[in-house]
């Protein structure tokens, strides 16, 4: 019965792969390639269901430990050496201030969806950050096989194919609804926890137990195969994604079921496509993430690039690493060569446990050796140049160290009762209080890298919205001739909180400064991208006003310093950023290696430093400093 299946099995894997694969493209025509996955699903619950049942036919029983031990061979291997080498190579060639160790860690132990759930990591926005970020999938397969076995056993004594249908269809309806409950309030809950994905599994189990009551049809499988085709690379208002979703596993099944040979399902090329999906689909994200940060080509040319590479990966894997450990016994498990490996693998990774949980020094250490070797850090300086709180300092204390609203490791000022490391206390003139989340902290070092300003004071709130206490304004007032409140503003509510905020000061000498924002790249990796392919990049000015809505924003903030031209200053940070007359704004510099921004909304230390004449300009001219 199994060979029967077979090549529309491996034909429909071939396109969920591709699928997935064009998914990852971000091309907007693709982006409903992610429901590649469901059909992965399908095909694990109609394949799976077929081993257990057939297996059960002839003896009777579920040997659970012989089906655990050919789940075991079929996944883990190769799971364990692609996601091993991405690691290595994501120490030498990724970005060293992002560790993969917990993806890693969690990729190898088949729990990545719990990962993911856990850092409420949403899959959409954030899959080309992560290069094991598709292993979630993994996970909940391994999840599945791990229970499934146990949900059949408690049924098949019954010995009554009808009573199992009804039972795992009675499953799959409470899984489905709660998948549907969650999807729009909780969707990263409905997309990654096991339980709430079973449904697509067991739709394919309903779909082998009842295959024989399913006329084969050469157009019925042609017919569900378009329905398919139509509902991933098609962009329909009408159908609603969830609904979409569960039209995908069910046209699957019926596929699979009802199939009847034809030209393309049992072309030889596409069923060799899918026996190498399983590599492929675990090569193609790590290729991607590289490509994407490293290659500066044609668009078209990337992608075909992409392909090509993890075609030949998958190639070599499946062959070096799938065939070999499907095929084997288990006598290599005894061979010298498995053992050595097995202990060095160990090792390795109990070092990084220890060093990431247990002693931070040694953390230190092992982090500092492995940045000797990454090329990034050689090549740009990378952790002086693109890590944020590296530069974020008042004289040489690390903000980020001290001045967090939770921080404890600080020192109190007897005198003004401020914390010292995040002050800057020369005499009693005037003092810069600056105060907000990483969009105030970004221009710390205007006010830090200037002589003429002898004091400064910082706090970091996550929420923008957050205010000191009027306390404390007060108490730092009583020590000084003059306040000057200094905060960045990216939108109307946080202009709107610090008008109330300024009416809420009846003192006079407390003042404001206030940063009219910056411009953003349109992408979050744009800025580093550019540095790493060395080539020049811009903001268009004109959308990013339009697309942030900031016209109004402008109007409204220089409305503000009119009415209270004596107490509230606004420095232009974003024509400062963008001095062009064009609508293009620099995000790096080739001819001058310079890097303005970090990602889509901070600014660098060098995109600081590029506007202190500016500001120093500004600071004079409005005579806060004289």
């Amino acid at each position: 019965m199994q060979q029967k299946i077979f090549n529309q099995i491996q034909s429909l894997r071939a396109f969920s792969v591709l699928s997935v694969f064009l998914f990852h493209t971000n091309i907007p025509f693709f982006s409903n390639g992610y429901l590649g996955v469901d059909i992965f699903f399908v095909i694990s619950g109609f394949v799976i269901t077929g081993k257990i049942f057939e297996e059960y036919k002839s003896t009777n029983k579920i040997n659970f430990l012989n089906f655990y031990k050919k789940r075991v061979k079929r996944i883990i291997p190769n799971l364990f050496f692609i996601v091993c080498v991405t690691y290595i190579f994501y120490l030498s060639f990724g970005p060293p201030d992002l560790s993969l160790f917990k993806q890693t860690v969690f990729s190898l132990l088949g729990i990545s969806n719990l990962y993911h759930l856990n850092y409420q990591n949403d899959y959409f926005n954030n899959i080309l950050d992560d290069p094991l970020g598709h292993t979630w999938s993994l996970g909940v397969e391994q999840q599945f096989y791990i229970i499934y076995p146990f949900i059949l056993s408690t049924i098949l004594f019954y010995k009554n194919k009808n009573y199992l249908i009804i039972f795992l269809f009675l499953i799959s309806i409470i899984s489905t609804s709660f998948f549907l409950i969650n999807y729009k309030s909780n969707p990263i809950l409905s997309f990654y926890f096991s339980p709430l994905r079973l449904w697509e599994f067991l739709i394919g189990a309903i779909f082998f137990l009842s295959q024989n009551n399913i006329k084969k049809s050469l157009v019925l499988t042609q017919l569900c195969f378009l329905l398919i085709v139509m509902l991933i690379f098609t962009q329909s208002f009408i159908i609603n994604s969830y609904f979409k979703n569960i039209l995908v596993v069910f046209f699957s099944g019926l596929l699979i079921s009802s199939y009847k040979k034809n030209f393309f399902f049992e072309n030889k090329f596409i069923i060799y496509f899918g026996n190498i999906s399983y590599s492929f689909y675990l090569w193609h994200l790590p290729v991607f993430f590289f490509s994407n940060l490293y290659l500066n080509n044609l668009f078209q040319v990337n992608i075909l690039l992409s392909f090509t590479l993890t075609l030949l990966l998958s190639s070599l894997s499946f062959v070096y690493i799938e065939k070999k450990f499907i095929y084997s016994d288990w006598k290599f498990l005894k061979s010298k060569f498995f053992l050595l490996v097995t202990i060095l693998f160990s090792i390795f990774i109990i070092i990084l446990f220890y060093s990431k949980y247990f002693n931070e020094g040694y953390r230190i250490k092992i982090r500092n050796i492995f940045y000797k070797f990454n090329y990034l850090e050689n090549t740009f300086d990378w952790n002086s140049r693109v890590i944020f709180i590296n530069n974020i300092k008042i004289d040489k204390n690390k903000v980020y160290n001290y001045c967090q609203e939770d921080s404890s490791n600080f020192t109190i000022n007897n005198k003004l009762l401020l914390r010292e490391e995040c002050l800057r206390y020369q005499d009693s003139s005037k003092i810069f209080f600056a105060f907000g989340n990483s969009h105030t902290a970004q221009f710390l070092p205007l006010l830090n890298d200037l002589n003429e300003v002898k004091n400064i004071y910082y706090l970091h709130f996550r929420n923008s919205t957050i205010t000191p206490p009027n306390e404390l304004i007060d108490s730092i007032a009583k020590n000084f001739k003059d306040v000057y409140l200094v905060k960045n503003i990216n939108d109307l509510a946080e202009l709107e909180i610090v008008r109330e905020y300024f009416f809420q000061i009846k003192n006079k000498k407390i003042k404001f400064i206030l940063f009219n924002s910056t411009p953003n790249p349109a992408k979050k990796d744009d800025p580093i991208k550019c540095m790493v392919q060395r080539k020049d990049c811009f903001i268009d000015k004109n959308q990013d006003i339009e697309k942030r809505q900031l016209n109004e924003l402008f109007l409204q903030i220089y409305k503000f310093e009119k009415n209270f031209k004596d107490r509230v200053f606004v420095f232009n940070s974003f024509q400062a950023l963008c001095p062009s007359l064009n609508a293009l704004c620099p995000i790096y510099s080739k001819k001058n290696d310079l890097l303005i921004y970090r990602d889509d909304n901070h600014i660098t230390y060098e995109g600081a430093k590029m506007i202190m004449y500016d500001f120093k300009k500004f600071l004079f001219e409005k005579k806060i400093l004289n």
